[in-house]
């Protein structure tokens, strides 16, 4: 009886942490303000213009920094702080970048939420992880100030670290005007959960 009670609450001590794993990337929701990440953008204090382009800063409204730009709230709570991006038209600038510790051979989820703060010309966020292109998002034409999840799939291989970057792709003048928040790495449900299920499988096995 004893047996049952304990391994049954190993199990729901492995369904909670699936649902509740935190996130490797460091201040992804940027309510640390502009720090932990590394970018070719040139940071304008808030509240600051933010122009020409290739200009960013982390503010709670894009409409505080940019008299074009949509007034809204962020991702996370409605009342933090977000990424807002005036982005560059030059090629191949790191909008943000960060290196995390992973775990070998397990497949991992990296999302992060998007918007477009002035409706013309959305960005189209290349993400690559080591190097390597892992995918791109955008938020739809013709609106502003409404997020959307952008999500890829990535499995470590033999590494010990993944670089992620972000890279737009659109690079236009007028229009090109975007916030990111809420950055994620977590592994995916499923390996979690296979690995947790080896360490109940063993600690079967030294108490048989």
């Amino acid at each position: 009886m004893k047996k049952s009670i304990l391994l049954g609450s190993v199990i729901i001590t492995l369904i909670t942490t699936v649902s509740l794993q935190a996130s490797l990337v460091s201040n992804g929701d940027f309510e640390a303000g502009n720090t932990g990440f590394l970018t070719d953008y040139i940071y304008i204090a808030s509240p600051g213009y933010l122009h020409p382009d290739q200009r960013y800063t982390v503010h709670t409204d894009p409409h505080e920094v940019h008299s074009g730009f949509t007034s809204y709230g962020d991702h996370t709570s409605g009342a933090g702080n977000m990424l807002i991006v005036n982005a560059a038209t030059a090629e191949n600038q790191t909008v943000w970048q960060q290196t995390v510790s992973v775990t070998p051979n397990t497949d991992y989820v990296f999302t992060y939420w998007l918007s477009n703060c002035y409706p013309d010309a959305p960005a189209n966020l290349q993400c690559s992880i080591n190097g390597s292109a892992i995918g791109t998002g955008s938020a739809p034409s013709g609106e502003s100030g409404v997020w959307y999840e952008v999500s890829h799939s990535w499995n470590s291989g033999v590494s010990t670290s993944a670089m992620i970057r972000l890279v737009d792709l659109t690079r236009v003048y007028s229009g090109d005007d975007f916030a990111i928040d809420d950055i994620s790495l977590i592994p995916e449900p499923a390996t979690l959960f296979l690995l947790g299920l080896g360490g109940l499988a063993l600690l079967r096995k030294r108490r048989a």
